[in-house]
């Protein structure tokens, strides 16, 4: 199907669409997709600033010792395996 066709298709799925909280979250992608190109739809591509926000956040938790090591995380996962 070519992109003409599926923009049709969405056209009339839209039309008869009745779901009040469906066609908010549309509108949400729609001004997402306005105001960042990049970020049309949440868990798809992110912007560059996103991402280096997002380890600059990282890099901080690790430098207020806000993690947990690999030995911790398997001791823990032992555990949740063991009270089943």
């Amino acid at each position: 199907m070519n992109l003409q066709a599926e923009k049709l298709q969405l056209i009339e799925w839209l039309v008869s669409l009745q779901d009040h909280h469906v066609v908010k979250r549309l509108l949400e992608v729609q001004r997402s997709s306005k105001a960042n190109p990049e970020v049309a739809i949440p868990g798809l591509p992110v912007t560059t600033e996103e991402t280096d926000t997002s380890i600059a956040e990282a890099e901080e938790q690790i430098a207020r010792g806000e993690y947990y090591t690999i030995d911790q995380v398997k001791s823990q996962a032992a555990q949740w395996l063991n009270t089943k």
